[in-house]
């Protein structure tokens, strides 16, 4: 999958590709979730760097979600990166 991402921007210079990290916080420290969700951002620009993106192309943000005892179930999952392609 993601060498089909690196070749359509590859295609398409003019498009750039966010990379939205997050990670669950279940206490009260949500800076160690936004410091996991930005390694996992940054695993996955290197990744897309060594497959031949170039690296200024790449906008990496990480946030935690707070996963509060007694709140509902989030409706997608808290610990994952979201791909957007921006023009």
């Amino acid at each position: 999958m993601l060498a089909d991402i690196v070749a359509r921007l590859k295609a398409h210079p003019a498009e750039r590709l966010e990379l939205r990290a997050y990670a669950s916080s279940q206490t009260t420290r949500p800076a160690e979730a936004r410091r996991i969700a930005l390694l996992r951002a940054r695993a996955l620009r290197d990744r897309l760097v060594q497959l031949g993106l170039d690296p200024l192309r790449l906008l990496v943000f990480a946030e935690a979600v707070s996963m509060a005892a007694g709140t509902a179930a989030p409706a997608t999952p808290p610990d994952r990166v979201d791909l957007v392609i921006r023009p």
